[in-house]
């Protein structure tokens, strides 16, 4: 096996075995000259003399062993993810092992830290609390929320690994677990640690109430409380928040949706951003929820062909953008519906920062008033709402199935109205974005 794992760092680095054939090296020399370099921490003159041993023609077991063992703790001290990969063997110690765990978990690679910890016993102390902090951590954010619980129960992990635990309750809304393990946790920590786990608390009582908050008869019971988010970006021009997204999935990737004319004059820009240079133009753009400590993140706008700002309202008023991996993401995401708002149809506007006669609610009773030439839904509400903050507001059926994006809307008499941009312009537009 070490032999296969010898020649596979060889060929990673374009070292070919061959190489020193007509030149002997002599690896017990070679080996005094490593373990001083290792001392010196010069890592990449580790690496040189590593491979130049490995590919030396008369190498024994106990030198390859050796020389893997001191190239692999030069690949983790670098670091070099990749070539600690290679080099590592199964016989590898619990201290270069838990570093190499934490270098998976700086990368998001949480599955893979939780493999190489997992395997190891007997851990003497203080690794041990080390290897408790990997797993009690890793299993919950490979969502084994129960393991991780049944371990943090058992006494392990210390209090800024609970922390991440809590926080992956948090994100799947398992209020009450959460609650508890914050509740074991907070009262041994200090300073900014002590403050970021009274955060998480007030962060749970938030969404607590959010979600036993009154749902408006006839109310789709499914929709998740927090699936819309608020819209923060910045420009050289300043930082500006205003208006609402919402987050569904397509062919993998979590997709924001919100209105285009949020990003110009509307929310005091000088000029109107085309989509086109919202990649560019935007320094950064967030997307918070009050009850929640993070924000969703952008990977990258994506350019909507046709996208445009006009003095009408229109269909091509839509900004999309692709959101970082994240499991907030996952529990807020809303399907589209496949079928489109006929008259008269039953809706509800979802809308945090739409205050209505009840300040309360974030769930706005309306129906379907016509759809137009142009395929653009008109509603009706059933009582007033600040027609201001509608921006980016999905429409959703009894089923929580978004027919609309609010893109603003007016008065008819003694009416609230407001206009949606459909669900099919909203598929097409995510399809041709991320063709």
């Amino acid at each position: 096996m070490r032999m296969v794992v010898g020649l596979s760092i060889l060929a990673m680095c374009g070292v070919a075995s061959q190489a020193h054939a007509g030149k002997k090296t002599n690896v017990k020399k070679l080996i005094g000259e490593v373990e001083q370099i290792v001392d010196k921490e010069q890592w990449r003159k580790c690496h040189t003399k590593v491979d130049l041993g490995l590919g030396a023609a008369k190498i024994n077991d106990e030198q390859k062993a050796r020389l893997m063992e001191l190239g692999y703790y030069c690949a983790l001290s670098e670091p070099d993810l990749a070539r600690a990969d290679a080099l590592r063997t199964d016989e590898a110690q619990a201290g270069p092992t838990v570093k190499h765990a934490y270098l998976y978990m700086n990368e998001g690679r949480h599955a893979d830290a939780l493999s190489l910890v997992e395997g190891l016993e007997g851990v003497e102390a203080p690794l041990d609390l080390e290897v408790a902090d990997i797993q009690v951590q890793t299993l919950a954010l490979v969502g084994r929320l129960d393991d991780s619980l049944a371990l943090v129960r058992e006494g392990a992990g210390r209090p800024p690994a609970k922390l991440i635990v809590a926080d992956a309750l948090l994100v799947q809304r398992r209020l009450e677990d959460a609650k508890l393990v914050l509740a074991d946790t907070c009262g041994s920590l200090q300073g900014q640690d002590a403050e970021a786990c009274t955060q998480r608390v007030a962060s749970a009582e938030s969404l607590e109430t959010l979600m036993a908050m009154e749902r408006p008869e006839g109310a789709p019971e499914s929709l998740p409380a927090t699936a819309v988010h608020f819209v923060d970006f910045t420009t050289k021009d300043g930082t500006f928040a205003g208006g609402h997204a919402f987050a569904v999935q397509h062919g993998g990737t979590d997709v924001a949706i919100t209105a285009l004319h949020l990003f110009g004059p509307r929310m005091g820009l000088p000029n109107q951003l085309p989509s086109s240079e919202l990649g560019s133009a935007l320094q950064a753009v967030t997307f918070p929820h009050a009850a929640l400590l993070t924000a969703w993140e952008v990977d990258r706008a994506l350019e909507v062909e046709g996208a445009e700002v006009t003095g009408q309202m229109s269909a091509s008023d839509v900004a999309l953008f692709a959101l970082a991996p994240s499991g907030g993401v996952q529990a807020d995401r809303l399907p589209l519906a496949e079928t489109g708002a006929e008259e008269d149809d039953k809706l509800w506007v979802v809308g945090p920062r739409i205050v209505a006669d009840a300040p309360e609610r974030y769930l706005h009773p309306a129906s379907v008033r016509q759809v137009g030439a142009d395929g653009l839904v008109e509603i009706r509400f059933d009582s007033a709402v600040s027609l201001n903050a509608l921006s980016g507001a999905p429409a959703v059926n009894a089923d929580g199935q978004v027919v609309g994006m609010a893109l603003g809307g007016g008065m008819a008499g003694p009416m609230h109205i407001g206009v949606l941009v459909p669900a099919s312009a909203l598929q097409e537009h995510i399809e041709g974005s991320l063709q």
